[in-house]
């Protein structure tokens, strides 16, 4: 793959889960509307309910700005920083949701990312991590919304302070925010190359930390132009989950392998509305491995 090509495909298909991470970090209800979530911008979605909808009817998942600057750290990788800043054309679909049951959505992506973005003015933005200070590179005018650090991140352990501060600009005004690096929740009693039944119950665990949202995720990569599969859980205090056959049925039959995994969430606003620091350490990059089978009654 030619070089240039090749790095478009990244930075696009690193904008498109950054932008599922921001939608992700919002907890309203399905229907509601929102202020100030995802990102400190506005969620909404178009159908109201909390029960999966055996159809797999897509749900329309919207946002218009996203301000919000988000450290993962995904053993044995370096932490990963990306932030936005950013207004959409109206309300962008970050996702559609297929599915839900409890604090647990099955979601999949849009195709691709929006291109006629607005980046807001936030004046002078530097991040403080573990000491360290590392300054923001300037908005890419061909990849808006998505900015990175100008050089790596520091290796992070829990207890290590991020910090954000912004001198403040024509759109958003100054902040400061700090937060400590959470320590990983885990999942339990899955091991590598386990199998799902798909139409049948699924029962993970996880450990859960304290002061930490407890995340589960388990993802179906994209293939051909189908668009990668994600069911997403999320909760204080989650420990069990339990997903029904009606649920687990409407995982796609394109998805044969998924990569499972759990982490630790925290996240600072400046004041309602206001830009987000957001820390999330997951256990490991990869996850486990699991095949996907459709069960055969």
């Amino acid at each position: 793959m030619n070089r240039k090509v090749g790095d478009a495909v990244r930075v696009e298909q690193v904008m498109l889960l950054s932008l599922l991470q921001i939608g992700l970090s919002s907890c309203v209800d399905e229907g509601a509307r929102t202020s100030g979530e995802p990102g400190g911008g506005t969620t909404s979605t178009t159908t109201a309910g909390l029960t999966p909808d055996p159809r797999g009817e897509r749900v329309a998942l919207t946002m218009d700005v996203a301000t919000v600057v988000w450290v993962q750290i995904e053993p044995p990788l370096r932490p990963q920083l990306n932030a936005s800043f950013c207004r959409f054309p109206g309300a962008f679909a970050w996702a559609y949701r297929v599915a839900q049951e409890g604090p647990c959505r099955l979601l999949e992506w849009p195709g691709t990312p929006p291109t006629d973005t607005v980046n807001l003015d936030a004046g002078e933005i530097v991040v403080e991590v573990a000491g360290m200070t590392v300054p923001l590179a300037a908005p890419d005018p061909a990849w808006p919304c998505h900015r990175e650090p100008v050089m790596p991140l520091p290796p992070l352990v829990p207890g290590d302070l991020v910090r954000v501060r912004s001198t403040g600009g024509a759109d958003i005004p100054a902040f400061d925010l700090a937060l400590a690096v959470p320590s990983p929740s885990r999942l339990s009693d899955l091991a590598e190359g386990s199998e799902l039944l798909a139409g049948d119950a699924w029962d993970l665990s996880v450990t859960s930390q304290p002061a930490a949202t407890t995340l589960l995720e388990i993802y179906g990569p994209g293939q051909d132009a189908a668009p990668p599969t994600l069911l997403s859980c999320r909760g204080e205090g989650l420990s069990a989950v339990h997903l029904s056959p009606g649920v687990t049925a409407l995982w796609p039959t394109t998805r044969p392998r998924a990569s499972i995994r759990a982490g630790a969430d925290v996240e600072m606003s400046a004041g309602s509305g206001g830009p987000k620091l957001r820390i999330t350490h997951w256990e490991s990059a990869a996850g486990v491995d699991a095949s996907v089978v459709r069960s055969v009654l």
